[in-house]
């Protein structure tokens, strides 16, 4: 035993010697000697008197069962907060699990406001989301030290990525998701999200983290969240019911999750939602994301193999059953929330634990509702081993991240050394540049309007409400602190002479339209849109829409997509007085669509651009592509409808994505709808022309079921300008026993090319980009039948020509699982180099 407690002090504290050494002879003693043998001493009685879980040379399943074992019963029902309190009887440090990490670090003191969920999605390019999450994860710890060093309670795990996505875009928080309206999109860029924002740069210290991250928020989620002003009537946020079949569940909604799995994500946040499955309700009826053991046990643990830890949206615990919150600063008044699954806060509690969620989240007067769980236990209504699995499914990750580590370790630990130096550092300054310009949407661009002409002496007048509005560039869900913010105004006015600001209106609402003379502007850019900030005393919160239509946001839906207000008049002047001889330009700041027909239509308008909420560096991209220093390449991850009240219906809780006969309502999606379109999925344009041609499949002719192919096409820049095309495959899916869509995202890939420059393009389609789901199981197969195959610009060949091809399946059917390689993850790698953001060069390379 003395030579087993020996070894771990030698181990711990570098002793050198043996205590024991073999002699053949003795020798006088010195006083060296007899220090070393006390110093040696002293380290064996400090290492037996510390506790195998504050050991760091013991494995993390061996620390974390120690610790459960010496904590009572009070202590872990204490820990299954977000905010897990201190032990002091153990010294055990409190711990925060919740950090809003989507696009830098939105908790933080201060830091780099990147773009948007959607601006990413906009931006097809999963090498850039890699290097944002990257980033942000550099950030997030290191603000995470310097709180900590000053006495704040250390927690380094994230929420991101935001994994939902888009059935109807008056959804007000269309703004935060990054892979749009397609499962394709959402599961490439959670995975690169997930990859980057979890890397782990420090190769030599494999066993520590940077930081861990949930994605979130699991389950079918995507509205309504309420109309006008906080919480009215039409609120509907903490007790939606999805309504929707399984194979609608598991073909749209999971996939983004699961493409975070793919990635080693650390857990999940459930959502609000109910769902009920309307072909299983046995299976799921009305039951709550959060107490929901289908989803959390069969799908999460069991399908996707994640098993880390699960935690609640704020409040969702109590909201499974039903609970009056006094008013606050999400409601007016007393109301009622909830899904009324359980009974009592007991019983909520009781069905959330038992469903596999591990920790609760409670902000904003909701109740918490988890310490209840202890009296439950002294009652025999739940078994504590439910306790113990929760912990052992949160502590690992504080181990992990080196906070229980002694104070001699956490020195050594490599990403202790992040600090002030590592937020909004050079480097991610000009990632935030970069993303920003990559996320723009070129929409419309009548005979070169576009880049802007410079003359002399002209004046360019910049118009209307978010011209000059920091807050309208920021969207949801953003670092409140960023170095500087830049509007279009302040951008251009830095870069050119001549700009004029006209505001037009007051706020993004534009109730009070004031246009001065515009007969001295020469040029016309119309900045208009929406916000995600109300603009009013409410400003800021997470909750507060006293404008309505004009604000898009947590707990803020649309009714209608029309510009807000008075500014389709404002437009409307501004094209008069251009009288179709100077250019007039619109650019719209938005997630969700917006009804831009006539402003399309109208020859008088001759560009419109999109900025999905690009955050600080907005401005400045949007002033380098009207000036044409950038050449946009963005592409619309989103549907724009002509009526999307007819496309869609209401917003509710139809979660059907399906087209159904016996409604007459059609598919929601690119992926499903007839309906007529503005712009569809996938679009966007540049100052350079693209030509797909030469397109070739190998192996050629009949594959088996289980064999990849390749699609190989060539692209051309058939322009004058280096530019960046985001070529698409899309498939379809013929003679399928099932459901199938009309045309499918299966692969993309954005490429610069130089004028006249030609590429070859090559996408390798595996058996799970063309599997369907098997009814009744939901195993993933692979049919026989034929294929279509398009490459272009965008999801639709009649708007964007690009090339086609067709390939025949023969053989039996098969599971994906059976067939080699079976599955892609389509992969991505990190492009920024680690010696940027090291502070001691200590990080050689990464993966």
């Amino acid at each position: 035993k003395f030579y087993v407690q020996f070894e771990v002090a030698r181990r711990h504290h570098k002793i050198q010697d043996h205590p024991f050494p073999m002699r053949t002879r003795r020798r006088p003693v010195s006083l060296v000697a007899v220090w070393a043998a006390v110093w040696i001493h002293s380290a064996i009685i400090r290492v037996a008197s510390v506790s195998p879980w504050q050991n760091p040379e013991l494995p993390v399943t061996t620390r974390v069962e120690d610790l459960i074992s010496q904590l009572t019963l009070e202590e872990k029902v204490s820990l299954l907060q977000v905010g897990q309190p201190a032990v002091d009887r153990l010294e055990l440090p409190g711990y925060n699990f919740g950090r809003e990490c989507e696009r830098g670090d939105t908790s933080g003191p201060k830091g780099t406001a990147f773009p948007s969920g959607l601006a990413l999605a906009s931006s097809f390019d999963q090498k850039l989301v890699y290097d944002v999450a990257f980033a942000t994860a550099v950030e997030v710890r290191a603000n995470v030290n310097v709180h900590t060093a000053a006495g704040g309670i250390f927690g380094a795990s994230c929420y991101g990525p935001v994994s939902n996505l888009v059935k109807d875009s008056r959804w007000g928080r269309t703004n935060e998701m990054i892979g749009g309206e397609d499962p394709t999109l959402g599961r490439i860029m959670s995975r690169a999200f997930t990859w980057g924002i979890q890397a782990r740069p420090a190769a030599q210290q494999t066993h520590l983290r940077m930081i861990s991250t949930i994605a979130k928020h699991l389950n079918a989620y995507a509205g309504p969240e309420g109309y006008g002003y906080t919480f009215d009537t039409h609120t509907k946020r903490f007790n939606v019911n999805a309504h929707l079949t399984e194979r609608e569940y598991r073909e749209f909604f999971l996939p983004a999750f699961r493409g975070a799995a793919e990635a080693n994500v650390s857990g999940y946040m459930a959502s609000y939602s109910a769902v009920t499955l309307t072909d299983r309700p046995s299976m799921s009826n009305n039951t709550p994301a959060s107490a929901n053991p289908f989803l959390l046990q069969n799908l999460v643990r069991d399908e996707l193999g994640v098993h880390g830890y699960i935690l609640s949206d704020a409040g969702a615990v109590a909201f499974a059953g039903e609970v009056e919150i006094a008013p606050g600063p999400f409601h007016e008044s007393n109301r009622t929330f909830g899904h009324g699954y359980a009974s009592s806060p007991e019983d909520a509690a009781i069905k959330c634990l038992e469903a596999g969620l591990d920790l609760e989240l409670t902000c904003c007067g909701e109740p918490t509702v988890y310490p209840t769980i202890m009296g439950s236990i002294q009652r025999g209504q739940i078994n504590e081993s439910y306790v113990d699995r929760s912990l052992r499914n949160t502590l690992p990750f504080r181990f992990e991240l080196g906070q229980l580590d002694p104070e001699a370790d956490k020195d050594q630990n490599p990403y202790n050394q992040l600090g002030d130096s590592n937020v909004s550092a050079p480097w991610m300054l000009e990632l935030a540049a970069t993303a920003s310009a990559k996320s723009i949407v070129l929409l419309k661009n009548i005979d070169g309007t576009l880049p802007l002409a410079m003359r002399p002496k002209q004046t360019i007048c910049m118009v209307g409400p978010n011209a000059n509005s920091t807050a309208a560039q920021m969207g949801g869900y953003v670092q409140q602190n960023p170095p500087y913010i830049t509007t279009p105004y302040s951008a251009l006015s830095r870069m050119i002479d001549g700009v004029r600001l006209i505001p037009g209106c007051n706020t993004t609402a534009c109730t009070d339209l004031h246009v001065p003379d515009l007969s001295d502007c020469d040029v016309f850019v119309a900045v208009l849109g929406l916000t995600n900030h109300a603009g009013a005393p409410k400003e800021g919160a997470a909750c507060g829409c006293p404008y309505g239509d004009a604000v898009e946001g947590e707990c803020c839906d649309r009714q209608d997509v029309s510009l807000p207000g008075q500014q389709s008049e404002l437009l409307a002047r501004i094209t008069t007085a251009g009288r179709g001889v100077k250019p007039v330009v619109l650019v719209t700041i938005n997630a969700g669509m917006l009804d831009l027909a006539h402003a399309n239509a109208d020859p008088r308008v001759g560009a419109i651009v999109n900025l999905p909420y690009l955050g600080m560096e907005s401005g400045t991209a949007a002033a380098r592509v009207l000036l044409g220093d950038v050449n946009p390449g963005g592409r619309l991850p989103l549907t724009y409808y002509t009526d999307i009240h007819a496309a869609l219906g209401s917003l509710g809780d139809s979660y059907s994505m399906h087209p159904n006969p016996s409604t007459g309502m059609g598919g929601k999606t690119y992926r499903y709808t007839d309906a007529p379109v503005i712009w569809p999925f996938g679009y966007g344009l540049s100052y350079t022309s693209f030509r797909y041609s030469g397109i070739a499949v190998s192996p050629s002719g009949p594959i088996a079921p289980c064999t990849p192919f390749n699609v190989t096409v060539r692209l051309q820049n058939t322009g004058t300008r280096v530019g960046d095309e985001v070529a698409q495959l899309y498939l379809s899916i013929h003679n399928a026993s099932v459901i199938v869509p009309k045309r499918q995202l299966v692969s993309f890939q954005r490429r610069t090319l130089a004028p006249q420059e030609e590429a070859m393009v090559t996408f390798t389609v595996v058996p799970d980009d063309r599997s369907v789901m098997r009814a009744p199981d939901f195993v993933d197969v692979v049919e026989a039948g034929v294929l279509s195959v398009f490459v272009g610009g965008s999801s639709d060949p009649k708007v964007t020509p690009g090339v086609h091809a067709a390939v025949s399946v023969v053989g039996q059917t098969v599971q994906v699982a059976q067939c080699p390689g079976g599955r892609s993850y389509h992969g991505v790698a990190g492009s920024l180099d680690a010696a940027r953001w090291a502070p001691t060069g200590r990080f050689p390379h990464w993966p």
